[in-house]
């Protein structure tokens, strides 16, 4: 997309070291006609038909595309943090936060991470992996069982590939980047991050490891971190993989890296106090507006399910960051989501394509989340104070 403009800009005359002068032309071509939109964007609208509503803002050969109807960003926002000037950086009001040490004791009881060092405990004893470096299919099967995520066949078929089971993907890829294991040639093992991890609890196969110490409190924020890394910016399952869903997964995941962390930078301005909270539903609907506009007629069957696809992901990004301790429901609706007597994937999911629909239910971020928000905000560049 960035050369698309840039080439643009080039054969129009602009310097494209004159950060003004491209300042201007973007300026124009966001005020522009359709028809001097669709010249430029004309090659890109097949597989990114949304671009056609987006305004855009570019600077030192960076292109960013902005959600219609959301308010301009100066350009330098794109610059690394220490490169932006102070004049341009996001100021947030006062926030409370937790002392460190609360948010790390908050941290260390997180479902989330505890489920992610289980995956990896177990993988990290020695698994055989496909040709794809992936898990095998028995592997999949006990591991899905294991951890009581276990949905039945999929689609009249036994359960052989790890997409089959989503929640488990998940825990496999964030596992995987964390450094708890690592592929090598004879297989999965334990990472270096498993090795140095001082703790024996979770899961196993019946083997007996000895008792070790605790683990430090360094060691338990640093994980948790990554992983809200992870979540937070819709990566726990990394771009590559979301190849085996098809286009339609990685244009979820797209959107999902784009949106996530522009829930949680409201949620961080609810806390203190510069927003309305919106319930999920009515905060979902306004992202799916925003991210489909009105490119295909609402009656359209594609329209509706595309519509409640994308707002269930959302929701189950968002229950993922319940599970770790960053956010907390509440509201009238929220007794009408419960689902902890389920438990395992089918609670998991069930959740979230209720929270999709169900009014009235709220999220909020939890002392632990707006520490790490504050953190997020604070390592950008951003004046929020604490």
């Amino acid at each position: 997309m960035a050369k698309t403009f840039y080439t643009a800009m080039r054969s129009e005359g602009i310097d494209l070291e004159d950060d003004d002068a491209v300042d201007a032309w973007m300026e124009a071509f966001n005020a522009g006609s359709a028809s001097r939109r669709f010249a430029v964007l004309e090659h890109l609208l097949p597989g990114q038909p949304e671009l056609v509503r987006a305004d855009f803002i570019a600077r030192d050969g960076k292109v960013a595309a902005l959600a219609p109807g959301r308010a301009s960003l100066d350009s330098r926002i794109l610059l690394p943090a220490s490169a932006r000037q102070p004049d341009v950086l996001p100021v947030f009001k006062p926030v409370a936060l937790p002392s460190r040490a609360e948010a790390v004791a908050a941290a260390s009881g997180s479902f989330l991470m505890q489920q992610v060092l289980q995956v990896a405990r177990w993988i990290g004893q020695g698994r055989k992996v496909t040709k794809g470096g992936l898990p095998t299919p028995a592997d999949v099967r006990q591991l899905t069982s294991l951890m009581g995520l276990d949905l039945g066949p999929i689609g009249g078929t036994k359960i052989s590939q790890l997409h089959h089971v989503p929640a488990l993907e998940e825990l496999f890829w964030m596992a995987l980047q964390v450094e708890l294991i690592e592929v090598r040639t004879g297989g999965l093992v334990a990472g270096r991050r498993l090795n140095e991890w001082n703790t024996n609890r979770g899961i196993s196969d019946g083997s007996e490891s000895p008792a070790r110490p605790e683990p430090s409190p360094t060691e338990v924020w640093s994980l948790w971190d990554d992983l809200f890394t992870l979540v937070e910016r819709g990566r726990s399952v990394p771009g590559h993989a979301r190849a085996t869903g098809g286009a339609l997964s990685q244009r979820l995941a797209s959107w999902i890296e784009t949106c996530l962390p522009e829930i949680m930078v409201t949620l961080y301005r609810c806390a203190g106090g510069e927003e309305l909270e919106r319930d999920v539903m009515t905060l979902t609907s306004v992202l799916v507006e925003n991210t489909y506009g009105t490119m295909l007629d609402p009656a359209e069957p594609e329209l509706a399910m595309a519509h409640a696809t994308f707002a269930a992901v959302i929701c189950g990004q968002l229950v993922r960051l319940v599970e770790h301790g960053v956010l907390e429901l509440h509201g009238p609706g929220v007794a009408a989501i419960d689902t902890s007597s389920i438990g395992g994937a089918t609670g998991h999911h069930l959740r979230a394509v209720l929270m999709a629909v169900t009014p009235e239910v709220f999220v909020r971020l939890t002392p632990l989340g707006r520490w790490a928000m504050n953190d997020v905000l604070v390592q950008e560049g951003a004046l929020a104070p604490g």
